[in-house]
């Protein structure tokens, strides 16, 4: 299916280009407590049973593949041709069928309505206008759908440039980040309401969830 709508002028996506996954399985210590504690907010968050579940912003699968692992129908987007290939071969390592899709968050080859449940993790902070990602987010899930959207909530280390470029060495980092909340959120679903927010604190992690009202 072909994506909605003409030509738009969008900046390119940021791209993190840690791989999240290879963290989880075998990082340091506190990658492993970090990512693991990530996964296991978004997996109690999930409804049950969750149907259609289409990931953003995969990465190389830290989120997509445990999802699968737990039997959890999941297709995951990515825009980074590396990230996609990791993926891949992680689920096939697992004999895991997970469908990937090369495509911008922004501008998603799905119609309206195709997933029951959408995951933006640890994305909507690193975009510079998040408006066109959760507008597809939400564009693309059903009436009456599943939303999560998470990030490091504002006080995390993570969402700092000063601390970050101390704990890198000196080296700024690749990326940059704007405090992740529910308030930036609802700025930009429309159509959607806030169900509730879990937040891990040890972590500094948020997970709001949000459900898709009926389209008119």
């Amino acid at each position: 299916m072909a994506p909605r709508g003409g030509p738009v002028s969008l900046e390119p996506a940021q791209l993190d280009p840690a791989d999240y996954f290879a963290a989880l399985q075998g990082g340091s210590q506190a990658e492993r407590v970090f990512h693991g504690a990530r996964v296991a907010l978004l997996k109690a968050a999930l409804p049950s049973p969750s149907g259609r579940v289409l990931e953003i912003g995969a990465g190389s699968g830290g989120i997509a593949v445990p999802l699968a692992e737990a039997g959890h129908n999941v297709t995951a987007v990515e825009v980074g041709f590396e990230h996609l290939a990791r993926l891949r071969d992680y689920a096939m390592d697992r004999g895991l069928a997970i469908p990937v899709v090369q495509a911008d968050g922004r501008r998603l080859p799905f119609a309206e309505g195709t997933f029951d449940v959408v995951i933006l993790a640890s994305v909507v902070h690193l975009a510079a206008q998040p408006g066109p990602l959760l507008r597809e987010a939400e564009r693309v899930c059903a009436d009456g759908g599943t939303l999560l959207v998470a990030g490091p909530w504002r006080h995390h280390p993570k969402t700092n440039r000063l601390i970050k470029t101390i704990l890198r060495g000196g080296r700024a980092p690749e990326t940059k980040t704007q405090p992740f909340s529910k308030d930036l959120v609802r700025r930009y679903l429309g159509a959607s309401e806030l169900v509730r927010r879990d937040r891990d604190y040890a972590m500094g992690y948020d997970v709001t969830v949000w459900r898709r009202l009926a389209r008119s």
